[in-house]
């Protein structure tokens, strides 16, 4: 089966297909690249089909095909349909048709007579004034100056002010022209969006406008004229007005002048020896503005320049450690970190303890501390201290302060003062790091060390010693059931929410439910409400009153009343447990999700002395911890060359990884053995392709292919992997069909002898998998089909295209087609 073939039967579908066939061959031959089927979608312009119609006009305008633009503009002038006539406008500007530029002016200014207005719609007159507008633009048409003034004069346009003047500064000296008039006569609004505008041109006299813009007694002027000159090279002429712009009244206008300033020195200084020194001299006054954010702007532009501070500069900067809060501490520690100033740690430190920062001062002041490459024991401490912090991003920035100070702290050192911050990972990953004194729970004192014990007998002594032992008793049993008090909570949560909608009810009211748990929440609360009344009433009758308390007389509801009941009170307690479920969140204990990331950060250090460390956590019982243990025993892997009996130890715990009932274990384990793990694990792994879990048998699949393809051809029975691969594609999960294609095209590369009839399946199950997969997976299936047999795989589409009754099913193979014959210019 040839290319041609494949042509021949697209252009069939779109002559006798019906709608869903027609679109889908026109895009299949525009994805081939296919050119010589014109005639055929010249026709299409005039389908009954809307869709049929834009789609033939986009291919037309994507084919290059000239010979269409009379066709295209009969179809803009008849067309009674503003989506076909706003696609032919789209292909007549793309082909650059000269002729349709007349009719182009004309909609612009004027809504054609067959387009009326429509109130409760979109209008399609102006997403065809827009791309009409757009067209001069691409166009440069010279004559749609005049008529783009006349429209920014009369108002008629749906905001479309911005393209105006991008499409005047296309079309160049009159456009550009008509931009300056308007910047020197404009509202601020108009000058604001014409500066942006004019960021665009390469001409020298809007750059002269810009720079005059710069003295706009508007500051969003100012800002839009200085970003606009930051990508024109020329506009290093105007760095000492920018300059001069460090001192603007206005915040923001000082930033941008900053950056600016930037930009321009480097371009006028990329290529050769640069020499910022008097750019920097000028700046550097800076650093005492009031504004934070301009503060900040001068430490990223210092740090982006070829430039060392002197010690006053680092004094300076060090100093506003105590000035800047925020995105502006941040980058003060970061300038701290770049230039390696030492003597900013005694500062960092005592900060840290005096100003109580908050969550993202800590993280920068302890990230900042892992990069100055210093270790005493009052670094030790404070970190510490932030691995306990109640905030887990700061648990996890100290960390990797640790993980960035092992590696420059000397192996060899043995200080019994303080512990390496290797020690102190591996206590925090076993569960041994004590918290700081600031996070440790303090036991009541009954008076100071050596005073007198306040007079009474022995028997307030014991109660007073058991007191202690009581209070000290609940507070391990408050941290024990931390989990249970936010339980609690979310039961709480839940009463105060019926609460408050039974009052809403109460005061007649009529709450509105915003989800379907508000719906059942009010509904509870409704019938909670009548029976409510209905048991206030029996109180008031005397004849009930008296009737409930005749204990002789059993009281007994209907068959109808009693199931009624019986399944209000299931769909309360249902709706209860979800509300629990949606407000309750996971509660860890500090300590395992230290454990937990320090688990994780292990395999950034990249050692294998690490190792045995991370096996040792496999004697506890939290799956999230082993899992991060393994993912990072893998990534140590990737980085360290392992020795025998250690891997032998390793592999044991992933081949047991593999029988854990946590999912995420398992996909763990399993990723690590197939780059660990030799062409014996193959049958190890196979029997996880059953797995209930989808995201198990993807990575399977991987792990099967990677060992399958390690190892040596004769230790492997390829064959037999294939199959039982394919056997994959039954399933209808479009992850896990990517996952086979990708493992088996290189694995049919290594078959022994004869595979035809083993291709052939492979592209049968294929195409079938794409017929039941989703949209988005066309070009995996395809690409799996080219790899195998391009010609073989045509053939078989097309047989199958004739068998399928429904268009919608035929689209993916009409799709994978065109895919499949796509050239490689394209893709």
């Amino acid at each position: 089966m040839t290319h041609i073939d494949v042509i021949e039967k697209l252009q069939t579908l779109i002559s006798e297909g019906d709608e869903v066939d027609r679109c889908y061959a026109i895009q299949s031959l525009v994805t081939m690249g296919h050119n010589g089927a014109n005639d055929l979608l010249v026709d299409c312009l005039r389908d009954e089909d809307i869709d049929v119609c834009v789609d033939a006009a986009n291919a037309l305008a994507e084919l290059g095909d000239h010979s269409s633009s009379e066709k295209l503009i009969e179809s803009l002038l008849n067309d009674p349909d503003g989506e076909v006539k706003t696609a032919c406008i789209k292909a007549l500007a793309s082909l650059g048709e000269n002729k349709a530029i007349p009719l182009l002016l004309k909609i612009i200014e004027d809504r054609p007579e067959d387009i009326a207005f429509e109130t409760s719609d979109w209008d399609y007159w102006w997403d065809m004034q827009l791309e009409s507008i757009q067209a001069m633009g691409t166009m440069q048409v010279n004559d749609a100056v005049p008529v783009l003034q006349r429209l920014l004069e009369s108002g008629d346009y749906l905001d479309s002010e911005d393209q105006i003047f991008r499409t005047l500064v296309q079309i160049g000296d009159e456009g550009e022209a008509l931009l300056i008039k308007l910047l020197d006569s404009g509202d601020s609004r108009t000058r604001r969006r014409v500066v942006k505008a004019l960021g665009q041109s390469h001409s020298n006299g809007t750059l002269k406008s810009l720079a005059r813009a710069l003295r706009d007694n508007v500051p969003e002027v100012r800002i839009n004229a200085l970003n606009s000159l930051a990508g024109r090279r020329k506009a290093i002429h105007y760095l000492p007005i920018i300059l001069h712009l460090f001192k603007d009244k206005n915040a923001g206008v000082r930033r941008s002048a900053i950056k600016v300033a930037q930009q321009l020195s480097q371009q006028a200084n990329s290529g050769a020896e640069a020499d910022y020194s008097e750019l920097v001299q000028k700046i550097l006054p800076m650093l005492d503005d009031t504004d934070p954010l301009v503060k900040s702007t001068v430490l990223e532009m210092l740090m982006n320049l070829d430039w060392q501070p002197d010690r006053k500069t680092q004094a300076k900067v060090i100093r506003l450690l105590d000035e800047c809060e925020g995105d502006c501490f941040g980058t003060v520690c970061h300038f701290i970190t770049q230039y390696r100033l030492t003597a900013a740690i005694e500062d960092i430190v005592l900060l840290y303890k005096r100003k109580a920062p908050g969550i993202e001062e800590k993280q920068h002041i302890v990230l900042a501390l892992g990069q100055l490459q210093h270790w005493d024991k009052d670094i030790e401490l404070l970190l510490g201290s932030a691995i306990y912090d109640s905030n887990k991003s700061v648990r996890l920035a100290a960390l990797q302060a640790l993980a960035n100070l092992d590696k420059t702290y000397p192996a060899d050192v043995v200080n019994a003062k303080t512990r390496s911050p290797f020690d102190m990972i591996k206590e925090a990953l076993h569960g041994r790091l004590a918290p700081s004194v600031s996070q440790r729970t303090i036991p009541v004192s009954m008076g100071e060390p050596g005073q007198q014990k306040p007079p009474g007998n022995d028997s307030d002594d014991v109660e007073n010693d058991q007191t202690v032992e009581n209070e000290t008793t609940k507070r391990k049993e408050r941290t024990a059931t931390h989990a249970q008090v936010e339980m609690d909570e979310s039961d709480a949560f839940v009463a105060r929410a019926m609460e408050e909608i039974s009052n809403s009810i109460r005061d007649g009211e009529n709450p509105l439910p915003l989800s379907t748990l508000d719906s059942m929440a009010i509904t509870c609360a409704e019938k909670s409400l009548e029976a409510q009344a209905k048991l206030d009433m029996d109180k008031d009758d005397p004849l009930k009153e008296n009737a409930t308390q005749n204990t002789n007389e059993e009281q007994t509801l209907s068959a109808a009343d009693e199931q009624e009941l019986k399944d209000f009170l299931d769909i309360t307690r249902a709706n209860a447990e979800t509300a629990k479920w949606l407000f309750n969140k996971e509660v860890v204990p500090v300590e395992l999700d230290i454990q937990r990331l320090a688990a994780r950060l292990l395999g950034n250090i990249g050692t294998n002395r690490l190792i045995p460390t991370l096996l040792d956590v496999f004697e506890q019982q939290d799956s999230l911890l082993k899992r991060e243990a393994i993912l990072s025993i893998g990534q140590i892997a990737k980085s360290d060359t392992l020795p025998d009996e250690m891997i032998d130890k390793i592999h044991l715990v992933l081949v047991q990884a593999l029988d854990e009932p946590n999912r995420e274990l398992r996909v763990a384990a399993i990723r690590v053995l197939g780059e660990l793990g030799t062409e014996t694990d193959i049958n190890t792994l196979l029997p996880l392709l059953a797995d209930n879990e989808i995201a198990v048998r993807i990575h399977t699949t991987y792990a099967l292919a990677k060992l399958a393809q390690a190892a040596r051809n004769d230790d492997v029975d390829i064959k037999s992997l294939l199959e039982q691969l394919l056997s994959q594609l039954e399933n209808n999960e479009t992850g896990l069909h990517r996952a086979v294609v990708d493992a088996i095209i290189p694995l049919f590369t290594r078959l022994n002898g004869d595979a035809e009839q083993l291709k052939q399946a492979a592209i049968e199950r294929i195409i079938e998998s794409g017929l039941a997969g989703s949209d988005g997976q066309v070009k995996d299936m395809t690409r799996g089909l080219s790899a195998l047999d391009k010609e073989r795989s045509s053939a078989r589409l097309l047989i199958k295209l004739d068998s399928l009754e429904s268009s919608v099913e035929r689209r993916y193979v009409v799709e994978m087609l065109g895919e499949l014959y796509r050239p490689a210019s394209l893709h």
